[in-house]
């Protein structure tokens, strides 16, 4: 069991994930970017790429990027997060469905 609040502690890498979504609330985007950056990268780390909540957040950041205007790079982490739903069988769940649409939309507008 590892302990609450230490650094790994996957609710201490989801807080990061909430504070960026509190900090994009509060229009602090690039604050909440850079955030939303780290706690991918810490739940991947802990939980691995297939996890439902790590393919999520992977959204989440991909989100961040396309409204930061980086159409190439939201596209690679909707991919990303959609060969990670498939390798662990999740591919049909609704929540990854929304990012298979977010991939196609950004594959048909060039």
């Amino acid at each position: 069991q590892r302990e609450r609040g230490s650094p790994k502690d996957p609710t201490f890498k989801m807080g990061k994930a909430y504070l960026a979504a509190v900090r994009q609330r509060q229009g602090r985007f690039e604050e909440a970017r850079s955030l939303y950056h780290e706690a991918l990268g810490h739940m991947e780390s802990i939980r691995g790429n297939g996890h439902l909540e790590v393919i999520r957040l992977t959204e989440r950041v991909g989100d961040m990027e396309l409204a930061a205007g980086d159409r190439a790079r939201a596209k690679a982490l909707y991919g990303q997060a959609l060969a990670a739903a498939e390798q662990a069988g999740i591919a049909d769940r609704p929540q990854v469905q929304k990012i298979a649409r977010s991939y196609a939309t950004l594959s048909n507008s060039g």
